[in-house]
């Protein structure tokens, strides 16, 4: 992907609620599972790689299920399965197939594939992120977003920067909190019984945005 492309992914996702770099990354994942449901499973690479990490991860798996190209993931499931098979006779005879921890039964998991094109492609992002601050029209589109979440906003401020990018990025993510910080409490103290009558404005959704702000870019394995 050309630095042209990931520069305007940027400035749409920051049109959209929510952490860009979440929603870019899963996106990529998005389409990264279709191809290989599509075009890539039969590929001897993509199903050694699947098959060292006997499967997906849950959500991952899940990703499939909404893609829903069935034959895909009947084709890349039997070849795991069938691999599982293959490896527990051989440990069950070795060590012994009772008495033992059932985590001994079966070689580790390498990662999740699908984990490890995130963290790839978050990556992308986040150094372009940082990259773009220093352009007026990324930091104006910055300004009106929602933000990075935790995680996000935590990789970026450890990359490498000037002090203006960096005092830009720190401020704008503690506008950010401090403003969904106050609506939180307006969403609490409106929930009280003695204020109920006044009815829920901008604080309404305050608890589904903090969800995304502090844990969205958690939902995974962390891959090493």
């Amino acid at each position: 992907m050309d630095e042209h492309t990931i520069y305007h992914n940027l400035l749409e996702a920051m049109e959209q609620p929510a952490c860009p770099v979440c929603r870019l990354s899963r996106r990529a994942v998005d389409v990264y599972l279709d191809h290989l449901l599509y075009a890539d499973v039969t590929s001897v690479e993509r199903r050694a790689e699947i098959r060292a990490a006997q499967g997906f991860c849950a959500e991952h798996a899940q990703g499939l299920l909404r893609i829903g190209r069935a034959l895909g993931v009947a084709i890349i499931y039997k070849d795991v399965l069938d691999n599982l098979l293959r490896a527990l006779p051989v440990t069950s005879q070795r060590s012994g197939l009772f008495g033992r921890p059932a985590g001994d039964l079966l070689p580790a998991a390498a990662p999740c594939p699908a984990c490890a094109y995130f963290a790839t492609m978050e990556r992308v992002y986040v150094e372009a992120f940082v990259k773009h601050l220093e352009n007026a029209e990324f930091c104006r589109r910055l300004e009106a977003s929602d933000g990075l979440c935790l995680t996000h906003f935590r990789q970026a401020a450890g990359e490498k920067m000037d002090a203006g990018r960096r005092r830009f990025l720190l401020d704008q993510q503690a506008e950010k909190w401090t403003k969904l910080s106050a609506e939180l409490g307006e969403y609490i103290r409106k929930n009280d019984y003695r204020f109920r009558d006044e009815g829920f404005g901008a604080e309404r959704d305050a608890w589904q945005r903090v969800l995304a702000s502090v844990s969205g870019g958690r939902d995974r394995k962390e891959v090493e």
